[in-house]
């Protein structure tokens, strides 16, 4: 998936999870405004039927500006935070690879590009003193890079 897909289909998200999200805030205020649900919900209902739907679509719309408020705002606390990163949304900060690890990477890359397999290229990294931690880190970008060298993925 590239980038410019993955980034309209998160807006869309953002976009969707604002109007739920702001539509049960707006709803609980008009609950609590009219005294219960039940009244809120009849409320809701003739404002519908009653202007032909152009009340409820009022409605959605502050529903949708409520819900923006709300999460943007815990989405901008959270990235504050550094629990999100705008790269994907990923949970954790970009870190570079030392030069070891990127030479690691690349004996991974040449080794499956000769036929052998993760469990073959893991045995000989292990003889030679490799971690398994470090194993897994290479297999795992050696086969991002694969998948986007032969699926069409933007790099």
């Amino acid at each position: 998936m590239n980038r410019q897909f993955r980034a309209t289909v998160l807006t869309k998200q953002f976009y969707l999870i604002s109007l739920a999200v702001g539509s049960i805030a707006l709803f609980i205020g008009m609950a609590v405004a009219v005294g219960s649900i039940q009244d809120a919900a009849s409320m809701l209902t003739i404002l519908t039927v009653c202007t032909l739907g152009i009340g409820l679509a009022l409605w959605l719309g502050l529903a949708w500006l409520i819900g923006m408020v709300i999460v943007g705002s815990i989405w901008g606390i959270l990235w504050y935070a550094g629990l999100v990163t705008e790269n994907r949304g990923e949970s954790r900060p970009q870190e570079r690879l030392s030069t070891e690890e990127l030479a690691l990477v690349e004996y991974t890359l040449k080794a499956k590009d000769r036929g052998f397999s993760d469990t073959q290229i893991a045995s000989r990294l292990q003889a030679q003193g490799w971690s398994n931690e470090e194993i897994e880190l290479a297999q795992g970008l050696a086969n991002v890079n694969i998948r986007r060298r032969f699926g069409g993925e933007e790099q």
